[in-house]
């Protein structure tokens, strides 16, 4: 639980100071021919939801859903992108879990198509309606996630920039193992970068 306590604090706190890419970030940067300018702004926030399609061996725990927000400091990615933070979940046993996951992504070419992932994750039950046997899950997790921005037209990216102020849309999967259940899972979802 301390663990958390500091991953959260260290979130909140830099957090602050970076905000999403304005047009002045924009002028900064220098164009690689071929490519979008939007394209070169390095995203300092994700949003991932997603769930498994597949039943999980514990069928008291039901098929996990899960919503997270990460922070992605952008000095750190040189040489693929360290993020963590908040995670919310249900297992659709009425249970609804709450904590945090640390994720690094290796990416280390521009508008790689498939990006390979590992995380960390730890929730702990936040609201039990009624189940008294619900107990902390944690565990890795290992991903492949496919740059959806690649499929896109250049003009659709670039408006769905404009518009909405989102850097990178990825759809992933996703495969999940929580020592302290045993539970094993495939996770598929969207995530946006911005």
């Amino acid at each position: 639980m301390r663990l958390f306590n500091l991953l959260t604090l260290i979130y909140v706190l830099s957090a602050i100071p970076v905000w999403a890419a304005d047009e002045t970030d924009l002028e900064n940067l220098e164009a690689i021919p071929g490519h979008p300018k939007y394209s070169l702004i390095k995203p300092g926030y994700a949003l991932s939801l997603g769930g498994s399609m597949f039943q999980t061996p514990s069928a008291s725990l039901g098929t996990p859903l899960m919503l997270s927000l990460e922070f992605q400091p952008r000095f750190l990615q040189g040489f693929g992108i360290i993020g963590f933070g908040p995670m919310l979940g249900s297992m659709l046993d009425s249970n609804i879990y709450a904590g945090g996951l640390i994720r690094y992504q290796l990416v280390v070419l521009h508008e790689q198509l498939i990006v390979p992932t590992v995380s960390y994750e730890y929730l702990n039950p936040f609201s039990t309606s009624g189940s008294t046997s619900a107990q902390a899950v944690m565990g890795p997790a290992f991903g492949a996630w496919l740059f959806l921005n690649v499929l896109d037209s250049p003009d659709a990216g670039s408006h769905f920039f404009t518009n909405v102020g989102i850097v990178r849309s990825y759809l992933v999967a996703e495969y999940h193992t929580w020592s302290s259940l045993p539970l094993s899972f495939f996770y598929f979802g969207l995530r946006l970068e911005w």
